[in-house]
């Protein structure tokens, strides 16, 4: 009998901003340590990530989707 599949696993930063609320604001800085600590994750704990999903609020509000927002995201 086959093994299953292992399930997707999905690292989401919505946890770690919240441009509405108390105004941490999610930025490459803040990104590129939530991927560091994953990395951690994955050589001390054997913790495997699949995706990294950058939530809301990364993106330029005047040019859209295509383009990241400049004041965070340099």
């Amino acid at each position: 009998m086959a093994q299953p599949a292992r399930p997707i696993a999905v690292y989401s930063t919505w946890g770690l901003h919240d441009e509405l609320g108390d105004k941490i604001h999610l930025t490459e800085q803040l990104a590129l340590a939530a991927l560091d600590r994953l990395r951690d994750w994955r050589h001390r704990l054997g913790l495997r990530f699949d995706v990294f999903q950058l939530d809301c609020f990364w993106f330029d509000a005047e040019r859209g989707y295509e383009h990241f927002d400049p004041q965070g995201w340099p």
